[in-house]
């Protein structure tokens, strides 16, 4: 499989999944796995945790510039991060540790299609937050507290510990966990949980590619093999990602919403080894 990673046209390919998932894991603070693993199906074959390892490489070098962009935009609410992060890194752990039970082909086509799962409740969320009117703020309404002020820290806890375990089961970002349930239960602006989201995942995709990385020969894999992956996605991705970043500040909310729709549905119809018209 990794002779057929150095033919000009594979080559060609991951450069372009690089850029596409570095784009849009800047864009969308989503790490850039949701695309990265789908896509290497397409051009190498079904590994997924070889793809999952490399994967989280990756995520860190997309998250990087990113979260840097969104920094600078001031898009980051720095005491959620704080509260997340020793859960996040707590949890990835726990989750690639489940993962490495996910062996053998059927293993990797289970692995998949929970993936895909996931991803489906995930477009559920962002449809009916697309379809329900937003509430406009009438001058006679009682005043309503910041939000930012009064949530709980067990909450932000909570969202950490949902992302850590979700991002090293599956190899990914955690971003399509994290953007919409900072909505849900922190209450956030879309671009600020997406900022938020890039920050959290340098660190926890640290932690959780180290230790998958660590567990590939105990699952049959090279780890040279999926740094060979990840050293050719990076290059492009890094690039874009810190163009999708900036994409975040410019476009308008919605935009992003049905962007980030269209990749996960893409994604999940591949991972659940369903016929795609894409």
């Amino acid at each position: 499989m990794i002779d057929q990673l150095f033919q000009p046209t594979s080559l060609i390919a991951i450069a372009l999944i690089g850029s596409l998932a570095g784009i849009l894991g800047g864009l969308l603070g989503v790490g850039g796995s949701v695309i990265i693993i789908p896509s290497l199906y397409f051009v190498l074959g079904s590994e997924q945790q070889l793809f999952q390892a490399a994967a989280m490489i990756v995520n860190v070098f997309i998250a990087i510039p990113a979260a840097y962009k969104h920094y600078k935009k001031h898009g980051m609410v720095p005491r959620y991060i704080a509260w997340m992060l020793p859960a996040s890194i707590t949890f990835i752990v726990i989750g690639v540790s489940i993962s490495n039970l996910f062996t053998g082909q059927a293993g990797n086509i289970l692995l998949g299609r929970i993936l895909a799962a996931f991803l489906a409740y995930v477009l559920a969320i962002n449809i009916k937050r697309l379809l329900t009117p937003r509430k406009i703020p009438h001058p006679d309404d009682p005043e309503t507290p910041d939000p930012t002020k009064h949530i709980l820290k067990t909450r932000a806890i909570s969202v950490g510990s949902l992302h850590g375990f979700t991002a090293g089961l599956m190899g990914i970002g955690g971003g399509a966990v994290t953007v919409p349930m900072q909505q849900i239960m922190l209450k956030l602006p879309l671009k600020n949980c997406i900022a938020n989201s890039s920050a959290l995942i340098i660190i926890s995709s640290i932690v959780g590619a180290a230790y998958k990385n660590l567990s590939l020969p105990s699952l049959g894999y090279k780890i040279q093999d999926s740094i060979t992956i990840a050293a050719v996605l990076i290059p492009t991705a890094f690039i874009a990602s810190r163009m999708g970043a900036q994409l975040t500040h410019i476009l308008p909310t919605k935009v992003i919403r049905i962007l980030f729709m269209i990749l996960i549905t893409i994604a999940a119809i591949k991972l659940a080894n369903l016929p795609s018209p894409f």
